[in-house]
């Protein structure tokens, strides 16, 4: 298990990832693959956060010197609500997953990470409701992209064609952003037989993607949009260049 601390527990610090679970997020190895390019003696580390704490947890971040946060599942609402200012996607999602602690901005680079990532297709399909489906959804402006969720009325918060099944015969992207990849929750999907792309926001082998492989479609996990966030992150954060292709080196050991 990965080195995580409890917030109250929290080290001194620059940065840090905020989460609840958090021991499987890989954002400290590729910040510090970026630090180590630059030189800079950073420090990046996993925090656990439980929801109810969470504005607690970050008045102790900020009196500990952390410059900023990236915050993953379940917080990316909350970290919008603290935010005094946020970027057009965070505000259009309501979810940041980027926090500069000392101006309380918050951006929100899930979207255009997955998007600098995707791979090529004429019409998407997001499973999921969740702050990265709805960042996904802030930047599918001039995209053919629907959205699926178990409940309607949040699936049609996010503004775009809301499908009611997971029949993929009209579809050659499908984009899990679910929270059954972590959770081991089962969806029923009717794939359609080497249709396209099909790609889950968790970095790693999924039982999403393994289904989809056995249907012929061709998979992608959340390694590259993860990295491409991390990267967007870092250059906001440092005004520095982000060394993408070491980060993409760190994530994968």
């Amino acid at each position: 298990m990965a080195e995580f601390f409890p917030w109250r527990e929290a080290p001194k610090a620059d940065f840090a990832v905020l989460g609840d679970p958090i021991d499987h997020s890989r954002s400290p190895q590729i910040h510090h693959a970026a630090y180590a390019v630059h030189q800079l003696g950073y420090k990046y580390v996993r925090i656990q956060v439980p929801s109810d704490e969470f504005t607690s947890a970050l008045e102790q971040l900020q009196a500990l010197g952390y410059q900023g946060v990236n915050v993953t599942i379940p917080h990316k609402g909350l970290a919008a609500e603290w935010a005094a200012n946020l970027d057009e996607v965070a505000s259009a999602a309501s979810a940041s997953n980027c926090l500069n602690l000392a101006t309380r901005e918050g951006r929100n680079f899930d979207g255009p990470g997955f998007w600098a990532t995707a791979p090529a297709f004429t019409n998407a399909l997001i499973l999921g409701t969740g702050g990265s489906a709805r960042s996904i959804a802030a930047g599918a402006k001039g995209r053919r992209v629907s959205v699926w969720g178990r409940n309607r009325s949040r699936a049609e918060s996010l503004g775009l064609p809301v499908v009611e099944s997971l029949e993929l015969s009209d579809f050659d992207l499908v984009i899990n952003a679910t929270s059954a990849s972590l959770s081991g929750d089962a969806l029923l999907i009717e794939w359609r037989e080497g249709k396209g792309w099909a790609v889950d926001l968790l970095p790693g082998n999924t039982p999403f993607l393994d289904e989809a492989k056995a249907h012929g479609w061709q998979v992608q996990d959340g390694l590259p949009m993860l990295v491409e966030q991390a990267a967007l992150s870092f250059e906001w954060w440092t005004g520095l260049a982000a060394p993408r292709e070491s980060m993409m080196e760190a994530a994968r050991r």
